[in-house]
C-alpha cells in the first residue's frame, strides 16, 4: 500500500482521531520542507544570493573562546575584519581554491596571485638574460598577510586614475553579493559604497558565464578545451573602468582594437591556425582557451571557433589577476619562441589539459592564432 493509500484509508475510517492525525502529518511535512529549505540555504557557495553569514569575514570584538581571531593584528582590523587587510581575508579562503598557490600550479582563468610575488627569470633570444619582476606579473594586491603588496612603480592604473596602494580583491568583486558575473561591480548606482576610495564606475559588469571557483589543476574549475569561461560580452568596456586610456580610439597611439568584430580575415585565421606551421583547423574545434573572444554562441564547454563578428577583448590577450609573464599576458608578447620563455612549474601553456593543441618545442607567439606571421 502506498503512503498516499495508507493515509486516505487512516482519514477516512477515522473519524474522531482524524483530525489530530490530519495535523500531525501536517506537521511532519512543514518540518521537512523547513528542514529541506534550510539545508539548501547551509550548502549554498557563500557569496550567492546576497550577504553570507556576516561572521564568515568580521568579527565585532576580534576574540573568540577566550583568544584573539587574529592574533597578528590584538587591536583589531579595519571594517571589524577577520584579517589584517579586504585582501587578506577574501584569501583566507580563496587561496586555497586556487587563486593564490604556493607553486602556481593553478588553471584557473583569472590567473594564480602567486605570479605577483614570484620573480621568473629565464634565458631569452640571442642568449640574452630576462628578469621579469614580481610586480610585473599582474595586478598587485594589497594583501601583506599573503605576501602581497601595492606597485610601487604604477601609482595609479595604467591608462586611468585608480589609486594602486588601493587595490584588492574587492576592487573589482562586490564581497557582499551581487548578481553580476564573478561578483563583479557594475556602474555606480549598484554598489557605488563598497568601491575602495570612492571609486565610480561608469561601465557595467560583463556578461559571462563560468565554472567552478575551484582552479587548481585537478579541480572543477582549471580550465581545459572544453571546459572553460564563456565571455559573452561588454569585458573590454568594464576593464576600462579602470584603464580607459587602453580602450580602442581613446588614444591615437594605442591601436589594437578591442570590443570590435573580428572580421571574417581574422575569424578565418584563428580557425585554421593550430599551432606553428599548421594551418590545418576546422571551426568546430577551433576554440583555444588561451586566446579566447567574446560571442554570444559562447558557452562554458563550447569548442567552436569564432565568427567574424565574435569580438577581441582585453582577456583575448590578459588574465585578470595574474600570470607568469608581465602585463599578465596569457604568454610572453617579448618572447619568440614561447618554450624559450615559460618558467619551471608554469602550467598554462604545458599543461593545460584536455587537449591543448600547440606544440611547444616551436610554438611562437599566439598573436599568430589571428594573425598568422609565424
Amino acid at each position: 500500500m502506498s503512503a498516499y493509500e495508507k493515509y486516505s484509508c487512516e482519514t477516512s475510517h477515522s473519524k474522531t482521531g482524524g483530525g489530530e492525525r490530519i495535523m500531525k502529518r501536517l506537521f511532519v511535512v512543514m518540518m521537512a520542507v523547513l528542514f529541506v529549505a534550510g539545508y539548501s540555504s547551509a550548502v549554498m557557495a557563500f557569496h550567492d544570493a546576497g550577504v553570507a553569514y556576516c561572521g564568515g569575514c568580521h568579527t565585532m570584538h576580534n576574540s573568540q573562546g577566550g583568544v584573539l581571531v587574529d592574533a597578528d593584528h590584538p587591536t583589531g582590523n579595519a571594517y571589524l575584519l577577520k584579517k589584517g587587510s579586504p585582501s587578506d581575508t577574501c584569501l583566507a579562503c580563496h587561496a586555497s581554491y586556487g587563486q593564490l598557490t604556493t607553486d602556481g600550479l593553478s588553471l584557473g582563468p583569472g590567473g594564480d596571485f602567486y605570479w605577483a610575488k614570484t620573480d621568473v627569470s629565464y634565458v631569452g633570444g640571442g642568449g640574452t638574460s630576462v628578469t621579469i619582476f614580481g610586480r610585473e606579473h599582474g595586478h598587485n594586491l594589497n594583501a601583506p598577510g599573503n605576501g602581497l603588496s601595492a606597485d610601487t612603480v604604477l601609482t595609479t592604473a595604467p591608462g586611468g586614475t585608480y589609486i594602486s596602494d588601493q587595490l584588492g580583491c574587492n576592487s573589482c568583486h562586490d564581497p557582499h553579493g551581487n548578481v553580476n558575473f564573478r561578483l563583479l561591480y557594475g556602474i555606480e548606482s549598484e554598489t557605488a559604497a563598497n568601491y575602495p576610495g570612492d571609486y565610480a564606475f561608469a561601465e557595467p559588469a560583463p556578461t559571462a558565464t563560468g565554472n567552478s571557483r575551484r582552479t587548481k589543476i585537478a579541480d572543477a574549475g582549471a580550465e581545459k578545451h572544453a571546459q572553460h569561461t564563456a565571455y559573452i560580452s561588454g569585458m573590454s568596456d568594464w576593464c576600462a573602468n579602470c584603464h580607459a586610456n587602453f580602450h580602442s580610439g581613446m588614444t591615437s597611439n594605442i591601436v589594437h582594437p578591442t570590443d570590435q568584430g573580428l572580421g571574417s580575415d581574422h575569424a578565418g585565421n584563428y580557425n585554421a591556425y593550430v599551432t606553428t606551421g599548421v594551418l590545418t583547423g576546422d571551426v568546430s574545434t577551433s576554440y583555444l582557451g588561451l586566446v579566447p573572444f567574446e560571442d554570444a554562441a559562447n558557452t562554458t564547454t563550447s569548442t567552436t571557433g569564432p565568427t567574424a563578428a565574435s569580438k577581441v577583448m582585453c582577456l583575448t590577450c590578459h588574465r585578470a589577476h595574474a600570470s607568469p609573464y608581465p602585463d599578465a599576458g596569457r604568454w610572453d608578447f617579448r618572447a619568440t619562441e614561447l618554450s624559450a620563455s615559460h618558467p619551471a612549474g608554469e602550467p598554462y601553456l604545458a599543461e593545460w589539459s584536455g587537449g591543448n593543441p600547440l606544440d611547444l618545442t616551436a610554438q611562437r607567439s599566439l598573436c599568430n592564432k589571428c594573425h598568422i606571421q609565424d
